[in-house]
């Protein structure tokens, strides 16, 4: 391993149930219902898909734009309340970059609060880069966000693993047949079977940083 590309939520930081929980929270705010399903719905949008869903769902007077700066602030101080590094995230980060891997992070989240929550969390020093789907275009359903992280790393994807907890972002980089290290989140268990079939590994931190050591 040359290059560790980690997604963020659920990943390394426990903070999904601010997406699980994000959609209605935002409805109830603005006085709508929520209808079943809509997690199943959005869960596999980019941010910018998922302000589209809702501007063709929901009476929302807003642009696209108008409604993604709403959120921001909105999705902002959820994370600034509840998020917190998983347990053993940061000493396998460390302990990674100790050892001359390079280390980006991917992920579907705001810059603004993807690097907020690196800094406050202590590990913002450990990432060379920091890569949104904004900067490419496509939610990690497709391997596009993966393949030009490792780019601008400047480190061949053969030589890269990526490490998610989604079972959409690990099919998005199968498809390039990209090497993927599964962490299992609350999230991700009802999908807990494919994600054993289809990723390389199913890690976590704490066991990895013991093995690391011996």
């Amino acid at each position: 391993m040359k290059a560790a590309i980690f997604d963020m939520d659920g990943t390394i930081l426990d903070s999904m149930p601010i997406w699980t929980g994000f959609g209605k929270a935002y409805l109830d705010s603005v006085g709508l219902p929520t209808p079943d399903g809509l997690w199943t719905d959005i869960r596999v949008l980019s941010y910018e898909e998922t302000a589209d869903y809702f501007l063709s769902h929901f009476p929302l007077p807003y642009t696209r734009e108008e409604l993604m700066r709403i959120w921001d602030g909105f999705i902002a101080e959820r994370y600034r309340s509840a998020a917190v590094l998983k347990k053993g995230a940061k000493e396998y980060i460390e302990t990674l970059y100790a050892s001359g891997v390079k280390i980006a992070l991917a992920t579907a989240t705001a810059r603004f609060i993807a690097e907020e929550m690196l800094k406050t969390h202590g590990v913002a020093q450990y990432f060379e880069l920091v890569m949104t789907e904004e900067d490419v275009g496509v939610s990690k359903n497709e391997p596009t966000l993966f393949l030009e992280t490792a780019k601008r790393l400047g480190v061949a994807p053969e030589d890269c693993v990526i490490f998610e907890d989604s079972i959409h972002a690990v099919r998005g980089a199968k498809k390039a047949s990209l090497t993927v290290w599964g962490v299992l989140d609350d999230a991700s268990l009802p999908q807990k079977e494919e994600m054993i079939a289809l990723c390389d590994r199913i890690i976590d931190f704490r066991s990895e940083i013991d093995a690391m050591k011996g």
